[in-house]
């Protein structure tokens, strides 16, 4: 992505492609990156838009045909995109990380904590107070109905 400070469009999605970045980071075949069109040199040959955000992929082996970014620009249409021009199934990478992330995260942990509380708060509507509970453990301001 070529962005700048000072652009409203590229501040919009900044969130979207931060996510991604988040999301990707432990995939060596993909690399999210931003460069600042104010601090850095464009090559006119790869990036000859003077318009940004300028959203393109560049695949390796092919750096010097990049495909610029058609979709929308939120993760979900980046996904798509990286998807359908890589061949990268975001679905089956996370599947293969998912014990890694389980175990870094403790949700074993956390599911007996729920399961805990639950049974000793004995709510009317479960599912809400699940809710209720985990956005309490997160800091969140939250009021159960039950």
């Amino acid at each position: 992505d070529v962005t700048a400070d000072w652009c409203g469009p590229s501040l919009a999605m900044k969130p979207a492609w931060h996510q991604l970045a988040k999301l990707t980071k432990d995939f060596k075949e993909t690399q999210i990156a931003l460069m600042d069109s104010d601090e850095n040199e464009k090559d006119r040959n790869l990036l000859p838009e003077t318009s940004i955000p300028n959203l393109k992929l560049f695949r390796a082996g092919a750096k010097r045909t990049p495909i610029p970014f058609q979709g929308n620009r939120d993760v979900q249409g980046f996904m798509q995109f990286l998807q359908q021009y890589t061949g990268f199934n975001f679905g089956e990478a996370m599947r293969d990380l998912y014990p890694k992330y389980r175990e870094d995260q403790r949700l074993d942990v956390l599911a007996e904590k729920i399961t805990l509380a639950r049974a000793k708060a004995k709510p009317k509507y479960p599912r809400r107070w699940v809710q209720f509970y985990l956005q309490d453990l997160a800091g969140e301001t939250a009021v159960p109905m039950d």
